[in-house]
Order: structure tokens, then sequence, then C-alpha cells
């Protein structure tokens, strides 16, 4: 599936550094990266960040 991201350009540029280095492909590497960071956050739950839900009136 293709998606478009907006990412920080100093995140971007690692990555692809890391991608060159490793010699494999951005997206195979970006896909790993997620994947590898959802099994993580599967053990250990992201904390959810605080709604501020104010009341308009």
């Amino acid at each position: 599936m293709k998606t478009t991201l907006d990412l920080p350009d100093d995140l971007m540029r690692e990555v692809k550094v890391l991608a060159a280095q490793s010699d494999r492909k951005l997206k195979d590497l970006l896909a790993e990266l997620l994947q590898n960071g959802m099994a993580k956050s599967k053990k250990r739950p992201l904390p959810h960040p605080k709604s501020d839900i104010s009341a308009a009136g």
C-alpha cells in the first residue's frame, strides 16, 4: 500500500543513511522499523497523551 508521511527532515536523513549503509531499500527498512516499534509497544503500551477537551460556551 502506498501512503504519504510527513516526517522531520533529520529523521528522514538518518533513515536514508541507515538504509544505504545496510544496502537495503528505504521502504523495506521503514517497514521493519515500524514493525519492530509496533511489537515493542504491544509488550509495553505507550502512554496515551492527555486529552485537552474544553467545553465551548
